[in-house]
């Protein structure tokens, strides 16, 4: 292999490996975002349940 092919090599895996840490950043920053969505719901769920007991023995 030519110099000038290892180079054209090296610089494609080096873009490669840049996209690839950049698609890995989104995806922890999706993960993220799907575990604060999953908190909340869990409050929410809570809330309700909490309410109906509420509502339960108020009858």
């Amino acid at each position: 292999m030519e110099a000038f092919e290892f180079s054209l090599l090296l610089s494609d895996i080096r873009d490669k490996l840049t996209t690839l840490t950049s698609e890995v950043l989104n995806l922890r920053e999706q993960v993220a975002s799907i575990k604060s969505q999953q908190d909340w719901i869990l409050s929410a769920e809570n809330e309700v349940s909490q309410l109906k007991q509420l509502a339960y023995f108020d009858v």
